[in-house]
């Protein structure tokens, strides 16, 4: 029997008027083959927030959050048990 997930069609969140290929900070998702282990113990989430660091400040922000929230992933309930 084959029990494969129905995976949906994702909505497009780019911006339709954004130069992507200008120079920026932008976060990348990296996938491996069958989910091997090969960039240490990092953090899985089921899905994401994608959007464009426009300001400074939000910048920081995402960085102080990169920063602090390994920290705080043993309050998360949902993390996957490794």
């Amino acid at each position: 029997m084959n029990h494969q997930l129905e995976i949906k069609p994702r909505i497009r969140l780019r911006l339709p008027t954004y130069n992507y290929c200008s120079n920026g900070y932008y976060f990348i998702t990296v996938c491996t083959n069958n989910r091997q282990c090969l960039f240490g113990n990092i953090h899985e989430n089921i899905s994401y927030y994608e959007h464009v660091i426009r300001h400074e400040n939000s910048l920081n922000n995402i960085r102080n959050y990169i920063k602090q929230n390994p920290a705080k992933w043993h309050e998360d309930n949902y993390k996957p048990q490794s």
